[in-house]
Parts: C-alpha cells; sequence; structure tokens
C-alpha cells in the first residue's frame, strides 16, 4: 500500500514533473541468525504518459538522458531488490532494532560509492535497475519516517550510470518521496512455529505486531 500520486525525480531528464508510480513494494524477510531483511521494489508508469509530446527533430542532445527520443524507447523504469536478483539489506537487527510504532526517522546509505575494489555485482548489490536500459544505481539514502497512524514516508535518493550505454560513470541522479506506505508483511521461514517467529522479530524489532506474517519455505 502506498499513496498512488507518489512520483519519482530523474534529475535534469526531459521530464521535470516526473513521473507516477505504477507500483511499490516494501517487504520485509526474517533471517534467523541475522535479523530483518528490507526489500524495496518501484516501478513507474510509462516515462511519457503525461507528456507525449517530442523534441524538434533537428535537436542535438548532450546525452541519451536528456533525449525523450531515448527514454521513449525504454517506456519506463524499474528498481528492485529482488526481482532480478536476490538483494536488499539488513533493516533490523539485535544490536540495531528497527521500531515499527516510533516517529523518529530511520536512515539508511547503502551501496556507497566509491565501491570497493572488491565489489562483486552478482553478490553485493542492492538493487538492480532498468531506466535506459538495465543500467546502474548505488549510493542509496534511504529514509523512513513514521506518519501519524501505522503507515511511512519514505524518502529515497540515489545515483545512477547508464551502464546499458557503455557509460559507468555515476553522472545522474534520482529522488523520490513515497507516503503512506504500509509494510506488505514480512517473509518468515515456514519451519518456524509461531512462538519462535515471535521470539525472533521481538529479538530484532519492536511493534512488529500487526505486520502480516508471510511463511514460506526456505530458499534452496
Amino acid at each position: 500500500m502506498y499513496d498512488k500520486n507518489s512520483r519519482i525525480f530523474f534529475e535534469d531528464n526531459p521530464y521535470p514533473m516526473g513521473h507516477k508510480l505504477k507500483a511499490f513494494q516494501w517487504i520485509a524477510e526474517l533471517k534467523p541468525d541475522l535479523g530483518i531483511w528490507f526489500h524495496l521494489h518501484l516501478e513507474t508508469e510509462n516515462y511519457y504518459a503525461e507528456d507525449d509530446t517530442n523534441d524538434p527533430e533537428d535537436m542535438e542532445y548532450e546525452s541519451d538522458w536528456k533525449a525523450k527520443v531515448a527514454w521513449g524507447n525504454f517506456h519506463s523504469c524499474r528498481i528492485s531488490s529482488s526481482y532480478w536478483h536476490d538483494g536488499g539489506f539488513l533493516g533490523a537487527s539485535e544490536s540495531k532494532k528497527f521500531d515499527f510504532s516510533s516517529s523518529e526517522e530511520k536512515a539508511f546509505h547503502l551501496d556507497k560509492l566509491p565501491r570497493p575494489d572488491d565489489f562483486d555485482y552478482d553478490n553485493d548489490m542492492v538493487f538492480g535497475i532498468y531506466l535506459l536500459g538495465h543500467d546502474d544505481c548505488a549510493n542509496h539514502k534511504i529514509n523512513f519516517k513514521k506518519q501519524i497512524g501505522k503507515n511511512f514516508t519514505i524518502n529515497w535518493n540515489g545515483e545512477i550510470a547508464l551502464a546499458y550505454m557503455g557509460d559507468y560513470e555515476f553522472k545522474y541522479k534520482f529522488h523520490t518521496e513515497i507516503k503512506e506506505v504500509k509494510m506488505d508483511g514480512i517473509i518468515c521461514p515456514a519451519n518456524l512455529s509461531d512462538d519462535q517467529i515471535s521470539s525472533y522479530l521481538s529479538k530484532y524489532s519492536i511493534g512488529f505486531e500487526d505486520i502480516k506474517i508471510i511463511k514460506e519455505e526456505l530458499k534452496e
């Protein structure tokens, strides 16, 4: 659940009003020996959904980032920690509990730049991105702020490299504010009893009692 008027902005792209979100999900996963892992999944409407005009045919572009024709060729964006790979990040641990009931802001800085020399794209990627092709995103700053009631506002900033086009420098930025976000659930191993799940969740978090529990078999 999220505010359907939420938008994402890609700084200095051809659409200064940004793009509406078609889908957004915040889901967690209990890893009994580690903590609670967070996953975020975001999809936009078509880039041109609210502006289907074209740039002049004789216009020259300093980069594909500035060209509506380039954005139109790829239609929409997806940023996800789970769509292509098992990414995500540790949202709650025994030493740093996540309080779902507190209005105190929770801040995370993930996949910081510059990346270490031993960065493993198969195992260390927090989020994958499809923007102007399968590109790269990093340096994510994500803040969770509880609103009045049970829902959260999520502020998310990050940087983008147009890797699909062979440009691996993080030259571009995005930001989004998503309101009225409700966690879609916490995935827990099916072999755990309800009491065991409650015990683990109490170990890593506070105020989780109203969140949906989803029991799933362990991944092989």
